[in-house]
This record gives C-alpha cells, structure tokens and sequence, in this order.
C-alpha cells in the first residue's frame, strides 16, 4: 500500500511505499518503508542502500481478496513488472536460472560482464 502504516510499528514513524525497483530495462513492483523521510528497502540487494533505484507511485493500491493481495494501478490489476524489453528479460533470467540451478551464488548468479550485457542487448532489443 502507498503511505499505509505498518502495524508492527508502535510509534507510527514508518509506512509502507509501493512503487518501481529499477532493474534496467525492468520496473519491478515493489514495496519499501519510509521513515522519517528515508526510503529503506528490507530486501537483500547488490546494491548500496544510498543507490537504490525505486520510484514512489501513489496511483498504485491494494486490493485484498480473500488471502491475496493484487497491486492495482488506473482501476486495473498490475503484474510484478513492466519489461521495456521482454525478449531481452527473458534471455537475461534463463541464463540466471541455469547459473542458480548449477548452484552459483545468487548474489553472483545475477553478474554479467559489459560484453555479454551487450552481446544480450544486440540480440534480443529491438531498435
């Protein structure tokens, strides 16, 4: 939920932000707490805090049915993200998955040289 209140928090100083993780070429849906001013991520990321790429959305809400939760953005269902390049994203995971099922390192699993992100990118963005 954008701006909600968290319930474990007795002083009511945080709330929770909805918005988009910026994956390069991804916008994933994501959630993070803000608390006195500071946006701060609780999930495990290669990247420094101070350098987290996430853009608030406050036209994104929740909608609970039953025990699911369905992110809606515009009157309308949203999935986990916005590909620019779907062609591209999937080549990118299916090379991941292949590294995390050898069991590389998650952490490692996600690294790519300059030269493949660009062989990747020649390959499967269009122009």
């Amino acid at each position: 939920m954008y701006g909600g209140t968290l319930g474990n928090d007795p002083l009511k100083t945080a709330r929770a932000v909805t918005g988009w993780w910026v994956q390069w070429p991804d916008f994933v849906l994501h959630s993070v707490i803000e608390q006195s001013g500071r946006l701060i991520c609780i999930t495990p990321t290669q990247f420094d805090e101070s350098d987290f790429p996430f853009i608030p959305d406050p036209q994104i809400s929740w909608l609970e049915t039953g025990d699911v939760y369905s992110a809606v953005r515009g009157g309308r269902v949203i999935g986990p993200g916005v590909r620019a390049f779907p062609k591209f994203t999937m080549a990118r995971n299916a090379i991941v998955r292949e590294r995390l099922v050898a069991g590389v390192d998650p952490f490692k699993a996600i690294e790519f040289s300059d030269e493949m992100m660009e062989a990747l990118k020649r390959e499967h963005c269009a122009e």
